[in-house]
């Protein structure tokens, strides 16, 4: 992009929010928050961002947008969590104290458009909702939305041999992160209440 004649105006990486880490417990996490390259998607994201440097040097307006788990009806952790749920095998995952952040697939789709037309974004931006869950909220309100009791909890092995290392490095993250950039931009989220995400995701 830096050696093209006419580079982009804008450039847009997507990376995950695993550039927090893995596990802070306790932490509300923004844009300005301190970064680890723990984890596989740790070093992953830490990799990817650090690829755009060179756009944002040439002058590109660079934005790294860090996303949570993205909900959709369409696939995703979402598709791998409905049978075991409409089974009424679904609950609170782990623990089901750690944090889970979280976007509706529309948000996101809608947060990419913004970042485009909005010429002062540039940076990390968290691709989050406003509302982080605990898992055990995300379970009680993902049994609502079906309808079906969450009285079973998932272990944690469980996680991983469903999803893998992915699983485990984001479903069992514990992760409060904030959209703090693109609230205080002006941004507005369709889905800012877990309810609302599962219903629009």
């Amino acid at each position: 992009l830096t050696e093209l004649k006419s580079p982009p105006q804008v450039f847009i990486s997507m990376s995950g929010i695993n550039r927090y880490g893995l596990h802070r417990p306790g932490e509300e996490l923004s844009e300005s928050s301190t970064v680890s390259s723990e984890g596989l998607l740790g070093e992953i994201s830490a990799a990817w961002e650090e690829a755009t440097e060179p756009a944002s040097a040439a002058g590109i307006r660079t934005i790294c947008l860090r996303t949570g788990v993205v909900l959709s009806k369409r696939g995703g952790a979402l598709a791998k969590m409905r049978l075991p749920f409409l089974l009424g095998l679904g609950g609170p995952i782990g623990s089901g104290q750690q944090q889970m952040s979280w976007i509706a697939l529309g948000d996101l789709v809608r947060l990419i458009r913004w970042v485009v037309e909005t010429p002062s974004i540039r940076g990390p931006l968290n691709a989050v909702a406003p509302a982080p869950v605990t898992q055990s909220a995300f379970a009680k309100a993902y049994g609502k939305h079906l309808g079906r009791p969450t009285f079973f909890p998932t272990p944690a092995f469980m996680v991983g041999l469903l999803f893998g290392q992915m699983g485990r490095e984001t479903i069992l993250s514990d992760l409060a992160v904030r959209p703090t950039k693109a609230l205080a931009g002006g941004f507005k989220f369709e889905a800012a209440a877990i309810g609302e995400g599962l219903k629009l995701g």
